[in-house]
C-alpha cells in the first residue's frame, strides 16, 4: 500500500511545474523570472515536490533549499569547459539506449 502512495506522489499533479505555481509559494527574483521566460522550450523542465517546497523559507532569497531548486538564467549559460555529453556516452553509444564503454560490459 505505501508503495502505491508513493508512485502516485511521482504524478505530476503532485509537482509544482509552472512559474505560477511557485509564485504562489515564494516571490521569485529577475534572474529567477529571466529563466522561465527564456526556457519556453523547456530544456530544462521545473519539477519540484509540493513538500520540498513547503521546506523553502520565503522570507530567505538565499535559502539553502531554495537555491538547489529554483532554477537561475546561469543555469542556461553555457561555459567553454562545458559538454552536453560528459561522461561521453556517444562516443561509446553504438545503438540508442545502449552504452558500450567498456569490452565485457554493457549499459
Amino acid at each position: 500500500m505505501r508503495k502505491i502512495k508513493y508512485i502516485k506522489s511521482m504524478t505530476n499533479e503532485h509537482f509544482i511545474q509552472t512559474k505560477e505555481e511557485l509564485e504562489k509559494i515564494i516571490t521569485l527574483k529577475e534572474e529567477e523570472l529571466r529563466w522561465f521566460d527564456s526556457n519556453k522550450g523547456n530544456s530544462l523542465p521545473l519539477r519540484i515536490t509540493h513538500y520540498y517546497a513547503s521546506l523553502i523559507d520565503p522570507s530567505d532569497e538565499n535559502d539553502p533549499i531554495r537555491v538547489q531548486v529554483v532554477p537561475s538564467i546561469d543555469e542556461l549559460t553555457h561555459l567553454l569547459q562545458e559538454s552536453n555529453d560528459p561522461l561521453c556516452e556517444v562516443a561509446h553509444s553504438p545503438s540508442s539506449r545502449l552504452i558500450h564503454r567498456y569490452p565485457n560490459r554493457v549499459a
